[in-house]
């Protein structure tokens, strides 16, 4: 995951200013609206497991930012859809659960950067479809093992 560079950003608390970020957190430093920076590449190249880019549009005065900040958890979730459907060994659904416990870790890293964090549903859902999924299976295997101990 990328985290900007120590400087002067816009403040997210009054779109007329602008505050320090010192590469972890802000700061209390704030300072008048300056101009803003250089447009940087729209199309950074990003590994599979940072966060996606934003995509801003603005809207007179307020900015809205439509953020996917959560792909794994979203996979999370699709794994869990199909570990309901065919599930051997419960293979599916242990990694629906890994997937999900990842986003969940990740929402949290986004949400004490400050960040706006998406995908939260998902990856709850993915972790009960995850969970669910598993005991369904422990619970077929243990009736099968009964069965086939009985008939023996």
């Amino acid at each position: 995951m990328s985290i900007p560079a120590a400087g002067w950003y816009q403040d997210p608390g009054n779109a007329a200013a602008q505050r320090w970020w010192d590469g972890v957190q802000w700061t209390q430093h704030t300072q008048g609206h300056m101009p803003p920076p250089p447009p940087q590449n729209p199309y950074p190249q990003m590994s599979p497991y940072a966060m996606a880019p934003v995509i801003e549009t603005t809207t007179g005065a307020t900015t809205t930012r439509l953020q996917r900040t959560n792909p794994l958890g979203f996979t999370g979730a699709v794994v869990a859809l199909v570990s309901l459907l065919f599930n051997p060994f419960s293979i599916f659904s242990i990694v629906a659960i890994v997937f999900s416990i990842i986003g969940i870790v990740k929402d949290s890293q986004l949400r004490r950067m400050g960040r706006r964090a998406s995908g939260l549903g998902w990856v709850i859902a993915g972790l009960v479809m995850g969970c669910v999924s598993t005991f369904w299976y422990l619970e077929r295997a243990i009736a099968a093992a009964n069965q086939a101990v009985g008939a023996g």
